[in-house]
């Protein structure tokens, strides 16, 4: 009697160890599925910031692209910009000649956008403007000819005052200006454009000058005369049109 007691706790013994040992085996089975999966999250996070190190690395932003490329642009223009050369000839070419022509009172500031850019010595201000007609087809009276425009600086306070006049047409010559030779005078170069430069001195002050600039820009010809002003003011308006 003993023996079988003996005999079913050993089997109930045994039976509860292999329950147990198959509890412990399915713990741990879950433990280790949940330990792979929240290994594999880990391993992808990583490789994704991995991969985004890489790429910020190699590839460049399109901000910093756009300014490197304007850098570049500007580096070249520094490059290819020509230096201003004043180089000043002798003599004038003014016409001695009236003017055969019709004026005609103009806003010109209304046509031109390169007025208001216009650099304006002190004590200088716009006192004329407008524009000279010439006959048409050599007719006595016919003066429809629209021939050339020009803009006068004045101080009409002062006798003898200094002026700059600016004319500028797109026929083959400008009215009161003599052709200069190209080939016999040598140019300047003022803002990378071939310009012509005529100096004298005034006698009454030779801190002044009277200048005169002859130029070609955007189909017009510009003839500039100056009188009475600082070189240095006459340089200026010159580099004000030729930008």
């Amino acid at each position: 009697m003993e023996n079988n007691n003996d005999l079913k706790e050993n089997v109930k013994k045994d039976v509860k160890e292999k329950i147990a040992i198959l509890k412990a085996s399915k713990e741990f089975e879950m433990k280790s599925k949940k330990t792979r999966k929240v290994m594999y999250q880990i391993l992808s996070v990583c490789a994704l910031f991995v991969l985004c190190l890489v790429i910020s690395k190699n590839v460049e932003f399109p901000s910093n692209s756009i300014k490197i490329a304007k850098d570049n642009n500007q580096i070249q223009k520094e490059q290819y910009m020509q230096e201003d050369n004043i180089v000043f000839n002798e003599g004038s070419i003014k016409s001695l000649e009236d003017i055969d022509g019709r004026w005609e009172d103009a806003n010109l500031k209304e046509e031109f956008e390169f007025v208001d850019e216009i650099y304006v010595p002190n004590g200088l201000y716009l006192s004329k403007q407008g524009k000279l007609f010439e006959r048409e087809y050599n007719n006595k009276d016919d003066y429809t000819k629209l021939w050339q425009y020009t803009l006068i600086y004045a101080n009409d306070d002062k006798e003898d005052g200094p002026y700059i006049e600016i004319t500028f047409t797109k026929e083959k010559y400008i009215l009161g200006c003599l052709m200069p030779d190209k080939g016999k005078m040598p140019n300047s170069i003022i803002n990378g454009e071939e310009v012509k430069l005529f100096k004298g001195k005034y006698i009454r002050d030779e801190s002044k000058i009277t200048g005169e600039a002859f130029f070609e820009k955007d189909g017009y010809k510009f003839y500039i005369e100056a009188h009475r002003i600082d070189e240095e003011d006459f340089i200026n308006v010159l580099k004000s049109i030729l930008k």
